[in-house]
């Protein structure tokens, strides 16, 4: 019998091109932006851009949360239920960054501080902060469309979207680059392509929902927003465990370990960036077998897909083993006193860090988070004066890879018992699954017949 791909893999597919023009972006852009802005514009650009990767957290977490709520009220029909929360969503971006827009105005405005930029002068700074405040609020109405797209199983079709957007805004920008544009111009541009992106995706999925004052539910808004905090909390929280370590890392043994230790973490994540496009592309799955109800295919789902993480972690294992320590120090050069010892342990603790985050996955797809985001930074916080103890007396970089081998360890196993306990499943029956998929290695979930 024929296969196709089913919208799993084509999610999959989509979320690797983004990796791979994301990642493409990131290696040319550098010493073009050097080249022809020179490195002080440069470097004021950065900032810039840096404010608007802050104002990604403007929607506080909301379209994670609603986009699995609005998957499940669709595939139960109840089109009024989803058209609220589609329409809540847009309201609330609009309010906030009607309200970002108005400070924005009046600290460029009134205030006498020059934000230490010198070759951007402040009356282009308010422009580009307004055109950058402008393509957030874009950026997450766009997000809230995918969650449609999300409902109706086509994600796929709006990430491609973003996709070609987003070869069109790189190459525009290069072009604008080579041609001498401002950077007025230049940030004009991304919010051009963005409106672009956003009618198209428009275009596309207007059939499958309905904007409308009537569909307003202001008490639903505070209830989803209240449900919302732990996908706002946790990515914060894990933001400042990371720049916390490098902040002690830097204190007790220097900038040089600083860069030893984000080159070997950047290096190992190659595994972490894998494995996070797989459980992307499976998300809206579990919701939409979660709000139908169908706990066999759920659980099959995860047995399958979590058979084919722990054998892509074993082969990443294997192969850094082999070939991983030669490559790292090829890349990074002789000028940089490595270490083994660090390499290895964060290589342990990446792959631990794969395998506990599959059962997160589960629990973030149907929204039973609150009791792990709690113990998220709780942990985290005691394990950062824990670290930050261990370097102060030892003055060893080593140890950071194994305190990170056995908070991954210890985070991973409590995520497992979160899911054994949502999932009303035993450590045997766990077990007995796992073994039997493992056997035969079954990657059907990508695939329909």
């Amino acid at each position: 019998m024929k296969l196709k791909f089913n919208s799993i893999l084509k999610n999959i597919f989509a979320n690797s091109i983004f990796s791979v023009i994301q990642l493409s972006f990131q290696l040319i852009s550098v010493p073009l932006f050097i080249n022809y802005l020179g490195a002080e514009l440069y470097g004021e650009w950065l900032l810039v851009m840096a404010f608007s990767i802050f104002l990604q957290n403007s929607d506080f977490g909301i379209n994670k949360y609603t986009s699995n709520l609005i998957t499940i009220e669709y595939v139960k029909s109840n089109f009024k239920e989803y058209n609220t929360i589609f329409n809540n969503n847009i309201f609330f971006h609009l309010c906030i960054h009607f309200v970002l827009l108005v400070i924005v105005f009046i600290v460029m405005k009134y205030s006498m501080i020059d934000f230490g930029f010198k070759v951007i002068s402040k009356g282009v700074l308010s422009n580009l902060i307004i055109i950058v405040v402008l393509n957030s609020l874009i950026g997450n109405i766009k997000n809230s469309l995918n969650a449609i797209f999300r409902a109706i199983d086509k994600l796929h079709i709006g990430l491609n979207i973003d996709n070609l957007f987003k070869v069109i805004e790189i190459a525009l920008l290069i072009l604008g680059l080579i041609f001498g544009v401002s950077v007025f111009a230049l940030v004009s541009i991304i919010l051009l392509i963005n409106v672009l992106n956003l009618f198209c995706k428009i275009l596309l999925s207007t059939k499958h929902f309905v904007i409308g004052y009537k569909y307003i539910d202001i008490k639903k808004l505070k209830n989803n927003l209240s449900g919302s905090i732990p996908f706002f909390v946790m990515p914060l929280s894990i933001s400042a465990i990371d720049q916390g370590v490098i902040w002690i890392i830097n204190i007790f043994l220097g900038s040089t370990y600083v860069v030893v230790f984000t080159t070997i973490r950047t290096f190992v994540s190659t595994i972490k960036i894998a494995v996070g496009i797989v459980h992307k592309s499976i998300w809206p799955e579990i919701t939409r077998l979660y709000g139908l109800n169908n706990g066999l295919k759920l659980k099959k789902l995860f047995y399958q897909s979590f058979t084919f993480v722990t054998y892509a972690v074993l082969i990443f294992i294997i192969g850094i083993s082999l070939f991983g320590w030669d490559v790292y120090v090829l890349w990074v050069g002789d000028d940089l006193e490595v270490n083994k010892t660090l390499f290895y342990t964060m290589m342990i603790s990446a792959s631990i860090y794969c395998i506990g985050s599959h059962a997160s996955i589960f629990m973030l797809a149907i929204n039973q988070v609150k009791r792990i985001t709690s113990f998220f930074i709780v942990f985290s916080l005691l394990s950062y004066f824990i670290l930050y103890g261990l370097i102060w007396y030892s003055l060893e970089v080593y140890y950071i890879g194994v305190f990170f081998i056995v908070y991954e360890l210890v985070f991973a196993l409590f995520l497992f018992r979160e899911f054994l306990i949502e999932y009303k499943e035993n450590k045997k029956d766990f077990y007995m699954s796992y073994k039997a998929y493992a056997r035969r290695i079954d990657i059907s979930f990508m695939f329909k017949n």
